[in-house]
C-alpha cells in the first residue's frame, strides 16, 4: 500500500514526519504531490530521500508543464542518487485550471506529455539530448551524473488517449485520486489492449490515488476534495459508474462550483457516489472497499488520507502487511 499526503492538507514538516512513520508501518511507498499553491514535490523528497532508508519514493505527480523535462530530469537524478535508487518518477499535466491561471498551453496534452516524457528518459539514459517540439526545446543536454539504477517513469492518466500513451511507452500508469472500480476495470482493458498492440512483453503497472477517511465516515475536506476533483468538467462521465448518478444533476454541480456554490454543489454528492470512490469508514469496510479496487484491477492502492485519519490509515496498513 502506498501512501500521499496532500500538500493542501498537511504542511512540509507533517508531510515528512507522516512519511517517516510510514516507513515503519506497512507502507510500501510515498508519493508526494504538487499542488499550487501547496508546496512543491521534489524539495520534500529530498528531505525523504536523505531521512528514509528503505521505503520507496515518487512524485505524485510533478508536471510535465510547468517543469522543463531537463531540470525534471536534474531533478529526478539527484534524487535518485541520494536515496540510493528507490525513487519514481510520476509525471502527468496537472490540474488543467491551474495551467490556465498560469499562462500555460495545453491544447495538446498528448504531444506536451510526449515531449516532456522523451526528453526526461533520453537523458535519464545518459543520452546527450537534441529536442525541438512544439512545447519544449532542448539543445546538447546531458546529464553529468546518470543514475546508476533505473528510474521508472509512471505518467498520471484519465481519458483513453493518455492511457494508451502510458500503456505502450511508460513503466505504469497512475490514476486519479477520485475513480471508481467501475472506471479502473475499463482503465485496465484500454492499457492491457494498448499493450499487446504495441508489442511490449509486459504490462505496465496501474497505480491509483484514492481518496480515503479512514476510521470517519466523513468531514469537511473529504467533501472540499471531492467536490474540487468531481467538479471539473466531464470528471463523473469518466470516473463514475454508469447508472449510478444523473448526468444532469452533475452538470449543474459543475455549474455550482463555478459559481463559487459549494453549498449547493454539495447536495449533489450522494452516498453512492461517494462510496465508489472514497475508501471511508470502520477497517473492516476499508478493506471491502480496497479489495473491490484490488479486483478491479489496481496492482496497488495509494491512500490519501484526509487530515484526522493518518493514524487510523497506518494502523489499516500495518495489519494488512502483517507488520
Amino acid at each position: 500500500m502506498g501512501l500521499c499526503p496532500l500538500g493542501d492538507y498537511y504542511d512540509p514538516n507533517e508531510i515528512v514526519k507522516m512519511s517517516l512513520d510510514a516507513e515503519k508501518n506497512g507502507f510500501s511507498e510515498v508519493w508526494v504531490p504538487e499542488h499550487f499553491c501547496s508546496g512543491d514535490a521534489i524539495s520534500v523528497l529530498g528531505t525523504l530521500a536523505y531521512m528514509t532508508k528503505k521505503i520507496h519514493l515518487a512524485t505524485g505527480i510533478v508536471g510535465a508543464t510547468v517543469r522543463h523535462p531537463v531540470l525534471t530530469a536534474m531533478s529526478m537524478a539527484n534524487l535518485q542518487s541520494i536515496s540510493k535508487g528507490r525513487m519514481t518518477l510520476g509525471l502527468g499535466l496537472t490540474v488543467l485550471n491551474w495551467l490556465d491561471r498560469l499562462g500555460y498551453d495545453h491544447t495538446r496534452p498528448l504531444t506536451l506529455i510526449n515531449e516532456s516524457f522523451t526528453i526526461i528518459k533520453r537523458m535519464l539514459e545518459g543520452q546527450t539530448v537534441n529536442f525541438e517540439g512544439k512545447y519544449f526545446t532542448a539543445k546538447g543536454m546531458k546529464l553529468t551524473y546518470v543514475p546508476k539504477r533505473r528510474i521508472p517513469i509512471f505518467i498520471a492518466a484519465v481519458g483513453p488517449l493518455m492511457l494508451d500513451f502510458a500503456a505502450r511507452n511508460a513503466d505504469g500508469i497512475l490514476l486519479t485520486a477520485v475513480c471508481s472500480p467501475s472506471y479502473v476495470e475499463k482503465a485496465r482493458k484500454i492499457v492491457i489492449d494498448s499493450a499487446k498492440a504495441s508489442g511490449r512483453n509486459s504490462f505496465p503497472l496501474i497505480y491509483s490515488l484514492i481518496l480515503s477517511s479512514i476510521g470517519q465516515e466523513t468531514n469537511s475536506a473529504l467533501v472540499n476534495s471531492l467536490l474540487d476533483m468531481l467538479g471539473r468538467p466531464g470528471r463523473a462521465k469518466q470516473v463514475l459508474a454508469e447508472g449510478t448518478y444523473n448526468e444532469k444533476k452533475m452538470d449543474e454541480m459543475v455549474e455550482a462550483m463555478k459559481a463559487g456554490r459549494r453549498d449547493i454543489a454539495r447536495s449533489y454528492l450522494t452516498e453512492e457516489i461517494i462510496d465508489q470512490v472514497v475508501v471511508r469508514g470502520a477497517s473492516s469496510k476499508c478493506e471491502e472497499t480496497l479489495s473491490r479496487f484490488e479486483k478491479a484491477g489496481i496492482d496497488l492502492p495509494v491512500l490519501m488520507p484526509v487530515p484526522g485519519t493518518y493514524k487510523a490509515t497506518a494502523r489499516l496498513a500495518a495489519r494488512i502487511r502483517g507488520v
